[in-house]
């Protein structure tokens, strides 16, 4: 037993000095997610229209031989158009031209009467690649009776966006969970308890994983394809007629990182094997390779010029030797493959990078990107590691659970205040690149979610600190006797986990809502 315990405890030194080193690389991982995220220059996030020649609702003497729009960021102009229509919506327009900066789109009309118009315009960021649409009226002899409005979110979109964030925070957070919760837990325990819960834990959240994993593929297929189809006018089954989603998937910002990410929850769904471990420590080192690549080229380089050809060319050569090398060494005798832990954690904060990729903080510049990220990472760390925990003890024995229960939750507590301080200090700093004063809460959609956002915050926030000063309160006096009981502590972080579901709900439909 002595040796047992002499051999453990040079076991958990190892796995702490492993741990230290985990940490440094993924640190030099995030700061390579960083550095793409750097590539944005300064703007305002979800390109919105800040004014139209006509103006909305003007009622004019004869009809204008054109309209002009006004963005506040530069659109793509291959996936961009606007159209004027009179009062039977008969289309009166051709097609848009765009000013060199793609800040300004002109629509020039075909016909000239009388009565009341319609432009429609439907627009996707150069800089974030969302979708904004819209629609004002202008009257010639006639008065319009509809002021000038911004097309809400559908209901669809954000539904399937939800599902997608409730996945991503599932799947990242049962990997930061075991990193950082469940392994370090586990050390801790007798041997004999260790292995036999490390295997359950193991198989639950491997299945939850695999669950939560498919539902995030097709909520970013769906999600892609409902933004084809509302681009393109047509039915979503109708988008992949002369390969226009090809053209996205390769010619926006949507596109490429709705790849990223789906490249990321597939190399995170591979069987635990040596190889598999490889080819995804290749594939992260993959990623800063190219992030560099995009860098030192000057941004995202368009489909088909010569700096894209300088990324995709390496990029290339790389992958098929990381792909020859994860199948040629394990096959080598003698050769003894590391671990690489840090691989899942870094492949999860590059899944959920693959989200401020295309956020509201790309418009306002690198650092505004890096705190979104922050801000996604400890809401998996919180929420998912909740999530986590309730699936590991879910069904357990009685006397398992009290021993996971005392070894894990006091660490997940750990963690989820540190993911709730960096929320609110992310949170604040968001908050404050948005909106320029109090006022504008409260004037537009994004703001007054917003404020819908914070009521259902303000609760979780206290819950969560009600549970955690329990919880290190217990674990502070030491008193075998007096443990929470695992039951009521369930109860606990189930509600916690209730209304973290409910404000994702409500953050689905923020990232798709143009902040002003």
């Amino acid at each position: 037993m002595i040796i047992r315990a002499a051999i453990w405890r040079g076991t958990t030194l190892d796995a702490r000095r492993h741990r230290t080193v985990a940490q440094c690389r993924c640190g030099v991982l995030l700061a390579a997610v960083g550095l793409v995220a750097a590539l944005a220059a300064p703007a305002w996030a979800h390109g919105v229209l800040e004014g139209s020649e006509p103006a909305a609702d003007v009622t004019l003497t004869e009809m204008p031989r054109q309209v002009v729009l006004h963005f506040s960021e530069p659109v793509d102009p291959g996936f961009s158009t606007a159209s004027v229509r009179d009062r039977s919506g008969t289309r009166i327009s051709g097609p848009p031209s765009f000013a060199s900066d793609a800040r300004v789109m002109t629509v020039p009309i075909t016909a000239a009467s009388h009565g009341v118009f319609s432009v429609t315009w439907r627009i996707v960021s150069s800089l974030d690649g969302h979708l904004t649409a819209g629609t004002f009226a202008f009257g010639v002899g006639q008065a319009p009776p509809a002021a000038a409005r911004s097309a809400r979110p559908a209901a669809s979109q954000v539904l399937i966006r939800w599902i997608g964030y409730l996945a991503a925070m599932l799947v990242a957070g049962s990997v930061l969970f075991q990193a950082a919760v469940l392994d370090p837990g586990l050390r801790d325990m007798n041997p004999p308890d260790a292995v036999r819960i490390a295997a359950i834990a193991a198989r639950r959240l491997r299945r939850v994983s695999l669950i939560a994993g498919v539902a995030l593929l097709l909520s970013l297929a769906l999600e892609f394809v409902l933004q084809a189809a509302i681009l393109r006018e047509a039915a979503p089954a109708g988008v992949s007629a002369a390969g226009f989603l090809w053209q996205m998937v390769a010619g926006t910002r949507s596109g490429w990182t709705v790849l990223l990410r789906m490249g990321m929850i597939l190399l995170l769904l591979l069987p635990p094997a040596p190889r598999v471990r490889l080819l995804q420590a290749a594939a992260v080192i993959w990623l800063a390779v190219v992030a560099v690549l995009i860098a030192v080229v000057g941004g995202p380089p368009a489909v088909g010029s010569t700096h894209f050809l300088y990324v995709v060319l390496p990029s290339i050569v790389y992958g098929m030797i990381a792909v020859l090398a994860a199948i040629i060494l394990p096959q080598v005798p003698d050769v003894r493959l590391p671990d690489f832990p840090w691989v899942p954690p870094a492949l999860s904060a590059l899944l959920l990078a693959g989200y401020s990729l295309t956020s509201h903080a790309v418009g306002r510049g690198g650092l505004a990107v890096v705190a979104d990220a922050a801000h996604l990472l400890a809401a998996a760390c919180w929420i998912g590691g909740l999530g986590a925990l309730l699936v590991v003890l879910h069904g357990e024995a009685p006397a398992d659970r009290a021993k996971t229960t005392r070894s894990l939750v006091p660490r997940l507590s750990r963690l989820a205040a540190v993911g709730l301080g960096v929320l609110v200090v992310t949170g604040v700093y968001s908050a404050w690149l948005h909106f320029p004063g109090a006022r504008a809460l409260v004037e537009g959609l994004y703001g007054r979610t917003l404020l819908v956002k914070l009521a259902f915050v303000l609760p979780l926030a206290a819950l969560g600190a009600r549970n955690h000063l329990i919880i290190l309160r217990r674990q502070a006096t030491g008193i075998a006797g007096d443990p929470l009981p695992p039951p009521r502590l369930v109860r606990a972080m189930a509600g916690e986990l209730v209304l973290a579901v409910l404000i994702l709900l409500i953050v689905a439909a923020l990232t798709i809502t143009p902040p002003r």
